[in-house]
């Protein structure tokens, strides 16, 4: 499934269905799995537009919407079925590519490491494999580290490994025409690995992207900012917790600058920010509220 979402206008233009009969069909049938933003306003995705389609090429060979509702219910009854195997294989699959990769890591093997990442990119888009492979390779990092498990080194080894792969997707998509983010870890936050996965889904989302790393002075963001016309920053804090002087810094930032500030990787907080938006640390979620945020249309 594709990460960005978009208003029912947006929706109503890619299928040709009026606004009005979108809310129709999603009243008396409950259709389409609409998603809330922050604001309460309603997104739909790509599966959408697929499912309103293939509504349309049945009422096009005469049925009603009720029937053409119903044979696609019932082909999708067998469709779970197989994905239901489909994806216990792949749930394996996964497993065992984080368990190469931690493998790889642990021996400082660039060449299993690489091996392992491109056969993943091989078989599944860049969203599955930072969602399903990458991301569970971090956590199971965090989880190795209070008990000494995992070194400084070999968590530098895969930042570096994954910083010089993010680059090279820049590079290679520099045409890019969406807008510009700047992406850092807030001062005094040295693991990056959770930054570099979010700009992995973030690019594949199609926005540009300048990664400036880890324990980025605050002070610093303001020049760039302007240098490049960002239309957003996202600063990543992992490993410690926000105190009143970091939110008191943070939200002036954010008033001074007219464009959105979001602040990733922690989910609870103590304290409350008045001009931050909070992303979390689930990729998907924080994807979605940045494209509200800052929309690609």
């Amino acid at each position: 499934m594709n990460l960005s979402t978009f208003p029912i206008r947006i929706l109503a233009e890619r299928t040709g269905v009026p606004p009005s009969t979108i809310r129709a069909w999603e009243r008396r049938y409950g259709i389409l799995q609409a998603q809330r933003t922050a604001c309460g306003h309603r997104h739909y995705t790509d599966d959408d537009v697929a499912l309103i389609k293939r509504l349309q090429q049945r009422i096009a060979r005469g049925a009603t919407i009720s029937k053409a509702i119903r044979e696609l219910d019932a082909l999708q009854h067998v469709i779970n079925g197989v994905n239901h195997q489909e994806q216990s294989v792949n749930s394996q699959q996964w497993q065992h590519m984080v368990m190469e990769l931690l493998e790889a890591i642990n021996n400082f093997d660039t060449y299993k490491l690489d091996e392992t990442y491109q056969e993943a990119l091989s078989l599944y888009s860049v969203d599955v494999v930072t969602e399903k492979i990458l991301r569970p390779t971090l956590v199971a990092l965090g989880k190795r580290w209070p008990n000494g498990e995992t070194s400084v080194a070999e968590e530098h080894f895969f930042s570096t490994y994954l910083r010089n792969k993010i680059g090279a997707r820049i590079h290679h998509s520099a045409q890019s025409t969406g807008p510009t983010l700047v992406i850092a870890c807030v001062p005094g936050e040295h693991h990056e690995l959770g930054s570099l996965l979010f700009a992995l889904s973030a690019k594949n989302a199609g926005y540009r992207l300048l990664l400036l790393g880890a324990d980025l002075p605050l002070d610093q963001i303001t020049p760039v900012v302007n240098k490049v016309q960002a239309a957003g920053v996202v600063l990543s804090m992992v490993n410690s917790t926000p105190d009143n002087k970091f939110v008191k810094q943070l939200d002036e930032l954010a008033q001074t600058l007219d464009i959105p500030i979001m602040l990733g990787g922690i989910n609870d907080v103590d304290v409350a920010f008045e001009s931050v938006h909070l992303l979390g640390s689930d990729f998907s979620k924080a994807i979605n509220e940045l494209v509200d945020l800052i929309p690609l249309y």
